[in-house]
């Protein structure tokens, strides 16, 4: 009965792995506009200890160029502040890394599936889906 039981659950595995396919397996992240849906898994506008996220996207760009926008306002009366950073990106299977043009900042990511991103930003987790 054990190799009976070992055998079903070999013929179960291969079957779910046979099934399963990486979407990145290319390499290529697809590009496009990833509108900003959520801070720490919460939906906009995110409210923070300080300020409050209004919106942002991430952009990523033919020949792995990305721009990466913000906009923030404080919790007291003041005008939204925008952050914006540029440069390029590379993937490595799932980790997601963009490098700042001006050499000073790197923002990490995962892929999660084809059409959403996880990125690192202002210590906290920002979620990204593609339109």
């Amino acid at each position: 009965m054990t190799s009976l039981r070992r055998s079903c659950f070999a013929v179960a595995l291969l079957g779910a792995l046979g099934g399963c396919t990486d979407p990145l397996s290319d390499k290529a992240l697809p590009n496009g506009t990833y509108p900003l849906v959520a801070v720490e898994f919460s939906p906009l506008p995110y409210r923070g200890p300080s300020s409050i996220t209004l919106r942002g996207s991430l952009v990523l760009t033919s020949g792995a160029g990305y721009t990466l926008t913000q906009t923030d306002s404080a919790l007291t009366a003041s005008a939204p502040v925008e952050f914006r950073s540029t440069g390029h990106w590379s993937l490595t299977d799932n980790a997601l890394v963009l490098h700042d043009a001006s050499g000073q900042s790197i923002y990490l990511g995962v892929v999660v599936g084809v059409d959403t991103v996880r990125v690192n930003f202002s210590s906290r987790t920002n979620l990204y889906v593609r339109q």
